[in-house]
C-alpha cells in the first residue's frame, strides 16, 4: 500500500487562543484558557455568560466577493493558512469539504426573528445571503481553491470529523489529488441560547473529566487540513506533517441529546478506525478526547474507551482541549485534528484545562495540567454529535513506515445498484401514517417525511436497518422552526427558550431523527448544496460506500407559510407540507452477496461546467429518456442544441409539491422509467453554472 497513505501536508486554525494553528497549540501547551466573559451580546439575560470567543477575525478579503458572515471569515483565515503551509497550488486542490452546524446564522438570526413576527426588515435579502450552510464552503473555495468542488456536511458536533472522513475517502479512491477539509462555527444566539436552555452550559467554564464537571462552554473558530495521497505529496516534495492512518463513522441511534451510556457505538468506531489503520490499541499514545465536560458525555466516552482499548485504556494518556478552547461545535473535530497533528510534530500533549479533581469513576489516565512532553507516535481523536453521530480518527507520526493494511479504500465503484426507490406522496403516504406517534411527537414534517420514505425503502429492499448509512440533502434546514424559536427568545427573553425545541432545529436534526427512529448505525450525515443537495448526497455516498454498508441516499424539503413568505410566494392554505425521496443503494458485490433484487444501476458522473456538459451531450448517444431535477428552462435550451433534442423529457417535482431539492425525486422517476422498460435514462440538474449528470440503466 506504499504511496497510497493519506498525508496531512498543511494545517491551519483560528481559535479563541490564537490566529494560527501554531499560536493555538502553543497557548494550549502553556495552559492558557480562552474561555471568559462574553463580549458579544454582552448583558443578555442568560444563565451562563462565558464562552470562548475569537478576539480578532480577519476580514477575509481577496479573491472573489467579500465574505458575508463571521463564519466565512473564520473559515477563510484557517483555510488560507492550511493551503499556505502545504505549499500546494490553489489549482491543485480538487475539493473543499466543510463541516458546520449553523453556518451564517449569526448574521441572519435577527432578520429571521423579525420576519417570523411579520416584520420583514428592509435588508432581509442581504442578511440571508450567508445563511445557507453551503455558503461557507463556496466562499472558501472561491478564496483559496478556485475551481474546486465544494461540499458541505453536517452531523452536529461531529461535522468536521465527517468532512475529514469524506476528504480522506476521496483521496484514497483517487477522486482528487489534494483536498482541503475542515470545519467552522461562529458564536450565534441560536446555539448559545439553545444549549443554555438545555442546562448544558457550565457557568464557570467547562471542566472535562472533572468530578465537579457541570457542562460545556460554547466556543467558536475554524480549522482546516490539506490531505494528499502519499505518492502525490512525495512527487512535489511536500512536507508530511502526519498521516491520517484510519477513520470510521457511525451512529448511536439512541436519543436526540443524550448519549447511549454504554459507549458501544463509539467503541465500535474506534475499533474500526484501528482496523483500517492496521494498528493495535496498545499503539495509541494519546487520546485527544471529545470531552465536552457534561456529566453524561464524559462518562460515556470513558466507557467507550474502556470497551475499545481494553487493558490499554488504563495506561493511554487522555485529555480534552475544550477546557481551554470551548466547544467549537461543527469545527471541533477539525480543531482536534490540527491539535493532534501538532502534538505529533511538537512532542507535547496538551492537558485538560479546568481539570483539578479527576473523576475516579472514569478510570482514565489524564493529562492534568501542566502539559506533558511525550514523543507520541499515534493519536486517537474522537467526535460525537447531538443526534448520535460518532467519529474516530487516527493520526500517525510522519516517520511511521507504511503497513500492508494501512489506508484502505480502492477505486470508487463505477456503478451503484438501486434496490429501493421511494418518494413521499403529498399527504405523507401510508408509511408516514404508520410511524408511531409516541416516538415522533417532536418530529416536524421533514423528519416525518424522511423517516417514512427510509422505512419504506428498507422494507422494500429487505435490508436490516442496523448496518445501513444515511446521507440526506437539504438546502435550508428547519428555517421556519428556527425563526419561530428566535422570535420567541427575542420576545420573552433567553430564559424562556423551550429546551425541547432547540435539538429539533439544528440542521442535522431531520437526519438524526430518522436514524434514531429506524436504528441506523452506519454513517449518518446531512448534506447541503441548495437546490442540488440531492446530487451532493449521492456524491458523498459514492465516495463512502463499500461492500458491507448499504446507504439510504436522498433529500427532503418543507413548505410552510414562513418559507413561502421568504421566497415571495403565496402562503399555502393547507398546513405545512413536506416531501422526501430516497434511494437504497449498494455496491454490485454487496447486492449480489445478499441476493438483492436490483431495480436499476446508477452511474454518478462528475458535475461539469456548461461548456463541458454541452460537449458531453454532443459526443454521447442519446438515452431513452431524460429526467430534469432543477434548472429546467436552462436545461431545455441546452438539450435543444444537441442530438438529445427529441429525447422524451420529464421534470421532477412538476406536481407543485415542496421539492426545492428535487434531485432524488428525479432519480426515483428515472428508476421507475427503467423498470417500465427504458434502456437508459439520464437525470440532469443545472445550478450555479454546473450540470450534474447521472446515468440510470437496466440491471
Amino acid at each position: 500500500m506504499s504511496g497510497r497513505r493519506v498525508a496531512v501536508t498543511g494545517v491551519g486554525a483560528i481559535t479563541a487562543l490564537g490566529g494560527t494553528a501554531t499560536e493555538t497549540f502553543r497557548a494550549l501547551v502553556e495552559g492558557r484558557r480562552g474561555i471568559g466573559p462574553v463580549r458579544w451580546r454582552e448583558g443578555g439575560d442568560h444563565r451562563t455568560r462565558v464562552a470562548a470567543e475569537v478576539a480578532a477575525v480577519p476580514d477575509g478579503g481577496g479573491l472573489g466577493p467579500a465574505p458575508r458572515s463571521r463564519c466565512e471569515r473564520l473559515a477563510i483565515a484557517a483555510a488560507r493558512e492550511a493551503v499556505a503551509v502545504s505549499g500546494v497550488s490553489p489549482g491543485g486542490v480538487g475539493g473543499v469539504v466543510v463541516g458546520t452546524t449553523t453556518g451564517g446564522m449569526r448574521e441572519a438570526e435577527r432578520a429571521l426573528a423579525r420576519l417570523a413576527r411579520g416584520d420583514a426588515p428592509p435588508d432581509l435579502g442581504e442578511a440571508l445571503l450567508g445563511y445557507p450552510l453551503s455558503a461557507t464552503a463556496e466562499a472558501v473555495a472561491r478564496a483559496v481553491a478556485p475551481g474546486a468542488v465544494a461540499r458541505t456536511v453536517t452531523s452536529a458536533c461531529s461535522s468536521a470529523a465527517a468532512a475529514i472522513a469524506l476528504g480522506s475517502a476521496a483521496i484514497e479512491r483517487g477522486l482528487v489529488r489534494a483536498v482541503l477539509v475542515g470545519g467552522v462555527d461562529a458564536l450565534c444566539h441560536l446555539t448559545w441560547v439553545g444549549f443554555d436552555a438545555l442546562g448544558a452550559l457550565d457557568p464557570e467554564g467547562c471542566r472535562p473529566f472533572d468530578r465537579r464537571r457541570a457542562g460545556l462552554s460554547i466556543g467558536e473558530g475554524a480549522a482546516f487540513l490539506v490531505l494528499e495521497r502519499e505518492a502525490d505529496a512525495a512527487a512535489r516534495g511536500a512536507r508530511v506533517w502526519a498521516w491520517l492512518a484510519g477513520w470510521a463513522l457511525g451512529a448511536e441511534a439512541f436519543h436526540p441529546t443524550q448519549p447511549e451510556p454504554s459507549g458501544a457505538r463509539p467503541a465500535a468506531a474506534v475499533r474500526a478506525a484501528l482496523e483500517r489503520a492496521g494498528l493495535a490499541p496498545s499503539a495509541i499514545d494519546w487520546v485527544n478526547a471529545h470531552g465536552t465536560g457534561t456529566p453524561q458525555n464524559d462518562a460515556m466516552e470513558a466507557a467507550a474507551l474502556r470497551l475499545a482499548l481494553g487493558e490499554a485504556a488504563a495506561t493511554v494518556r487522555v485529555s480534552s482541549c475544550k477546557g481551554q478552547l470551548g466547544h467549537t461545535l461543527g469545527a471541533a473535530g477539525a480543531v482536534a485534528a490540527v491539535v493532534s497533528v501538532l502534538a505529533l510534530v511538537e512532542r507535547w500533549l496538551p492537558a485538560t484545562g479546568g481539570l483539578t479533581e479527576p473523576d475516579p469513576a472514569l478510570g482514565l489516565r489524564h493529562v492534568a495540567p501542566p502539559a506533558e512532553r511525550v514523543d507520541a507516535r499515534v493519536v486517537l481523536s474522537t467526535s460525537f454529535g447531538v443526534g448520535g453521530a460518532v467519529a474516530a480518527r487516527l493520526f500517525e507520526h510522519a516517520e511511521a513506515p507504511p503497513r500492508a493494511s494501512a489506508a484502505g479504500g480502492g477505486p470508487a465503484p463505477a456503478t451503484l445498484c438501486v434496490t429501493a426507490a421511494v418518494a413521499s406522496a403529498r399527504d405523507g403516504g401510508a408509511a408516514r401514517r404508520a410511524l408511531e406517534p409516541r416516538r415522533t411527537r417532536r418530529f416536524d414534517g421533514a423528519s416525518m417525511a424522511l423517516t417514512a420514505v427510509c422505512a419504506d425503502a428498507l422494507a422494500t429492499a429487505g435490508v436490516a436497518a442496523r448496518g445501513v448509512g444515511l446521507v440526506a440533502g437539504n438546502g435550508l434546514g428547519a428555517l421556519g422552526r428556527a425563526a419561530a424559536f428566535l422570535a420567541r427568545v427575542d420576545q420573552s427573553g433567553p430564559r424562556f427558550a423551550p429546551p425541547a425545541e432547540f435539538p429539533q432545529i439544528v440542521p442535522f436534526a431531520t437526519v438524526g431523527n430518522a436514524s434514531i427512529y429506524l436504528g441506523l448505525e452506519g454513517p449518518v450525515v446531512g448534506v447541503a448544496d441548495l437546490e442540488t443537495s440531492a446530487e451532493a448526497a449521492l456524491a458523498v455516498v459514492a465516495a463512502w460506500i463499500d461492500d458491507e454498508t448499504p446507504f439510504l441516499c436522498g433529500a427532503y424539503d418543507v413548505v410552510d407559510a414562513f418559507t413561502e413568505r421568504l421566497f415571495g410566494g403565496d402562503p399555502p392554505e393547507a398546513p405545512p407540507t413536506a416531501a422526501a425521496a430516497v434511494l437504497l443503494v449498494e455496491t454490485p458485490a454487496g447486492a449480489a452477496r445478499r441476493g438483492a433484487h436490483v431495480l436499476a444501476r446508477l452511474e454518478p458522473l462528475d458535475a461539469r461546467p456548461l461548456p463541458a456538459a454541452r460537449a458531453w451531450l454532443a459526443a454521447t448517444a442519446p438515452a431513452g429518456a431524460v429526467v430534469v431535477g432543477t434548472g429546467g428552462a436552462e436545461l431545455a435550451a441546452l438539450l435543444a442544441e444537441s442530438p438529445w433534442a427529441a429525447v422524451p423529457r420529464t421534470v421532477a417535482g412538476s406536481d407543485g409539491g415542496p421539492h426545492r431539492a428535487p434531485g432524488t425525486l428525479a432519480l426515483v422517476r428515472a428508476v421507475e422509467l427503467v423498470e417500465a422498460g427504458a434502456r437508459e435514462v439520464v437525470a440532469l440538474a443545472l445550478a450555479r453554472g454546473q450540470v450534474h449528470l447521472t446515468r440510470v440503466s437496466a440491471p
